[in-house]
């Protein structure tokens, strides 16, 4: 009763506490869920996310929550264990783009994120169909994009569709661009995904020694921060 008391009267004198642990909170559980897709621990991942999410969080921290449960989903789906509820969370982060108070970066986010989802529910269909107009809708996104790691994986999964198209040799000037971003701001997972396909340029390109290096460093990446599930 005591200790009740003494939080109801902090929360009077400073009346930005609940919202500051909110948002401590959210970011925690973004973090917590990250490291647990990272390991393929998509059920653990989705769990942390869902209890956030019933906290009734502000409409940005929910925007959050629902890009990275979005973004364990897609890891889920490309490792053969698609989510029955991945549709009702494009529904969700379709709704709060809509809104007339989602700034153009949150807009550019879930833009990303939905077109990230549509190309691998492409990749892991019957048919690819025509990735041109997937293409042209993350290059639209890249520079829009404020977060540089996001956009250093935009960039990435515009080159990357030459690469889909057999157009290795042009994916090789946006793989080269992203993965210099990626460097410079210590976008690790990122620049893992660029290595890994710009050793498919230097194979091309006869050279091999240098792809086989772009592998191991890409692999590296991988293991020195976790990462064990697939992803292009």
């Amino acid at each position: 009763m005591r200790r009740a008391v003494l939080f109801a009267v902090l929360l009077l004198i400073c009346p930005f506490t609940v919202a500051a642990l909110a948002a401590t909170s959210v970011k925690d559980a973004v973090a917590q869920a990250e490291r647990a897709m990272y390991a393929g621990q998509f059920t653990e991942a989705q769990a942390t996310l869902r209890k956030a999410l019933a906290s009734a969080p502000s409409v940005s921290e929910k925007a959050d929550l629902l890009l990275q449960q979005l973004r364990v989903q897609q890891a889920a789906r490309l490792s053969g264990l698609p989510d029955a509820q991945e549709d009702a969370t494009l529904a969700a982060l379709s709704a709060i783009a809509a809104r007339a108070d989602a700034g153009a970066d949150l807009q550019a986010r879930i833009r990303f994120a939905t077109t990230v989802s549509e190309y691998f529910k492409r990749l892991t269909g019957p048919s690819l169909g025509d990735l041109r107009p997937l293409q042209a809708a993350f290059a639209d996104t890249a520079p829009k994009l404020t977060h540089p790691c996001r956009r250093a994986d935009a960039m990435f999964f515009t080159a990357l569709i030459f690469q889909m198209q057999d157009r290795v040799a042009e994916s090789a000037p946006g793989l080269r661009q992203a993965r210099q971003l990626a460097e410079a701001n210590h976008c690790d997972l990122e620049l893992s995904y660029d290595l890994r396909h710009l050793a498919e340029v230097a194979e091309l390109e006869h050279d091999l020694p240098g792809a086989r290096r772009l592998a191991g460093e890409s692999l590296a990446i991988r293991q020195r921060i976790g990462f064990q599930v697939y992803v292009p």
